[in-house]
């Protein structure tokens, strides 16, 4: 089955919740498959929709087609609620005895109409995004469905759409449909009513003078007039009433109900499908987001794989000399590391930084779970002098991060932590990573002099005679 582009993103957020809880799925089955799209953005996409096919039951799937169901539904029910609502109207505006005052028959026909308008508008205002019908149908789809399994990809789905700008568009386009489908409802039931009963119609106020019922009058009649439609005088309904003033004001009823009602929600209903059109063909996948180095990571091409930097070691290695060589080298017990957490922002730099200490054994990037799982035994089998962790001060700590850095410890006499910054990297970024490293008492610099003292001091401890 083809996705569309939301679907794509819905299972990509999905799948990166999970792997920051869970630490990174195997995809080695899927990479050869997701590394043949062109942009980084669509192998993230493809890498996700494929791991989700095969997912662990912690990964809630979207089943579309019951989303699909579900949407159906729900659009039945606000459509016969529309209908029921539209014909409750038209009955309560000729419901009455005759005369009828043109007044109340307007108000009953547009006020519930415009009400909602406005507190639809000052909820807009207020940054609500879920405001109007849209917004209390979602939010009572969301309460029935809190306890059933597909409540949280549910939530996922309002948070995908949230963050593509799409939540507030599409609450506007189904609160304005709904109330579209109400007036069309009212205009058709107000148009038979009139058609097969008679009703007589008057200018009726009890506080008003007649100057200004005629004020009143004039001003509801801008928009009609527009199209050769006038409400009666206020004179000749009161003095010299007739069947073809009747029909006058039959007819002006209508056209006030399509123009002031029908039209005015149609109108907002297109600036809402626009806008929602634009921002759904501009929807991207943020990759600054905290798990999405997992999948960066191993879909990056292979010549940033991770390899070992030694003077012994040529760009002719096979990746399977280099693995066996950092193993040896850490069973040698060299004394210290230098690995990336997740994703290598400048692996050329790391190299070279690597080659200045031969005794320095580059590990590579560390990000598969498997792959953090064996650094961690192997550290804990032979601990080291110094571990020095590259992370990319674009990325945001996440819980699994953390958590290998500080089972890390245990491995290493002394453990620091080098943000590898850039002219693109987020000061908040960096203010998250020093909370977050301070919280489990790890060392972070970011100046790779500091780098530097930190290796020559712990050489100099090394061949200190004990």
């Amino acid at each position: 089955m083809a996705y569309s582009r939301f679907q794509k993103l819905w299972v990509a957020e999905l799948v990166r919740q999970y792997e920051l809880t869970h630490g990174a799925l195997d995809d080695n089955r899927v990479l050869a498959s997701a590394r043949r799209e062109t942009a980084l953005r669509d192998r993230v996409l493809k890498r996700a929709r494929l791991l989700a096919e095969d997912a662990p039951k912690a990964l809630a799937k979207p089943d579309f087609l019951l989303w699909r169901s579900a949407r159906r539904w729900l659009a039945g029910l606000l459509l016969i609620f529309a209908l029921a609502g539209g014909y409750g109207v038209a009955s309560a505006a000729l419901h009455g005895e005759q005369p009828l005052s043109m007044l109340q028959a307007l108000i009953t026909l547009l006020g519930l109409h415009i009400i909602m308008l406005l507190v639809w508008l000052l909820s807009l205002l207020a940054g609500n995004d879920k405001a109007g019908v849209g917004g209390l149908a979602l939010n009572i789809w969301q309460r029935l469905g809190r306890r059933s399994q597909h409540a949280h990809t549910l939530r996922t789905a309002v948070q995908v759409a949230r963050s593509q700008g799409l939540l507030k568009p599409l609450m506007a386009m189904i609160t304005h449909s709904f109330w579209a489908a109400l007036l069309i409802a009212a205009w058709i039931a107000l148009l038979t009513k009139l058609t097969v009963n008679t009703y007589a119609f008057t200018w009726a106020t009890t506080i008003l003078d007649t100057q200004s019922v005629k004020a009143i009058a004039q001003v509801l009649n801008w928009l009609p007039g527009f199209f050769n439609y006038t409400a009666p005088s206020v004179e000749s309904l009161l003095n010299k009433p007739s069947p073809e003033l009747y029909q006058q004001a039959g007819n002006w009823l209508l056209v006030c109900l399509a123009i002031y009602g029908i039209g005015l929600r149609l109108v907002l209903l297109l600036v809402a499908v626009l806008v929602f059109s634009w921002r759904w063909f501009h929807m991207q996948l943020d990759l600054n987001k905290p798990g999405m180095a997992y999948a960066l990571r191993n879909l990056t091409e292979p010549d940033h794989a991770a390899r070992l930097v030694d003077p012994d070691n040529t760009d002719s290695d096979s990746w399977l000399t280099s693995v066996r060589k950092r193993t040896l080298a850490l069973v040698k017990g060299k004394g210290r590391v230098l690995l990336s957490l997740d994703f290598e922002p400048d692996p050329d730099s790391a190299k070279q930084f690597a080659r200045a200490y031969p005794d320095l054994n580059y590990m590579g990037v560390i990000g598969a779970g498997a792959e953090k799982q064996k650094v961690i035994e192997q550290l804990r089998a032979g601990p080291v002098a110094l571990a020095i962790i590259r992370i990319d001060a674009n990325l945001s700590p996440d819980r699994g991060s953390i958590r290998f850095i500080e089972q890390l410890k245990p491995g290493a006499q002394q453990l620091l932590a080098w943000l590898v910054k850039d002219k693109d990297s987020k000061a908040h970024h960096q203010l998250h990573w020093q909370d977050a490293l301070a919280a489990i008492e790890v060392p972070l610099t970011d100046a790779e002099d500091v780098i530097s003292d930190w290796l020559v001091k712990v050489g100099q401890n090394k061949s200190d005679p004990a």
